[in-house]
């Protein structure tokens, strides 16, 4: 068997419309559960300030708004992040997806399959013994003589 080609990934964007869907979901996922968050820090800060004896504390006063500040610090480090993650996961799918596209359009045309090379990272993997193996038979078909009758 012959060395499998290398797919690298050449475009930030295999499938623009799936991926920057799938990133703003996740993005939204994250920036409710930030907004969440900052609003609890929020509620429990204010409660805690409106009481008398706070006001005597200026290092309870201090520490809250410390808190506050991490929450918005985390929610800007994290954006980053989920979207590295986003599109990286979505390489997974997308990738794989437009590979076995032109494989089965290949096939579909008649023409001889080189067979369909897919990453151990990609989700779809399981799936390219089906394809490959589809086309083998398919090409096997073709080159039997017809039965004549």
């Amino acid at each position: 068997m012959g060395e499998r080609p290398r797919y690298l990934r050449r475009r930030l964007l295999v499938e623009p419309t799936y991926q920057l869907s799938f990133f703003f979901k996740l993005l939204s996922a994250i920036v409710a559960v930030g907004f969440l968050s900052a609003f609890l820090a929020i509620a429990i800060t204010m409660r805690n300030l409106a009481r008398p004896e706070a006001m005597e504390q200026p290092l309870l006063h201090g520490a809250l708004i410390g808190i506050l500040l991490a929450l918005f610090i985390n929610l800007i480090i994290a954006i980053p992040i989920a979207y590295y993650i986003g599109l990286r996961q979505s390489h997974r799918i997308v990738g794989p997806l437009g590979r076995m596209m032109r494989s089965l359009e290949a096939i579909g045309r008649g023409e001889s399959a080189n067979g369909l090379s897919l990453r151990k990272s990609d989700v779809l993997k399981a799936i390219e013994g089906a394809i490959n193996q589809m086309a083998r038979d398919i090409e096997r078909r073709l080159q039997k003589p017809p039965r004549s009758e």
